[in-house]
């Protein structure tokens, strides 16, 4: 029970941080927020803007 629930963090923090990484947002701070809440990071996550610079 412990470990699918370790497991299940661990994916969420793992997928907080690469997603923040594409974005252009801090990945630690978002991978320590995924670690935290878990899934519901994700969602939150991906309705942020993407600060990264875009060519114009």
């Amino acid at each position: 029970m412990y470990a699918a629930l370790f497991l299940i963090f661990f994916v969420s923090m793992i997928a907080c941080h690469y997603i923040a990484k594409l974005k252009g947002l801090n990945p630690v701070a978002w991978g320590l927020t995924g670690a935290f809440i878990g899934p519901l990071a994700i969602p939150i996550l991906l309705l942020l803007k993407n600060r990264k610079s875009q060519p114009y």
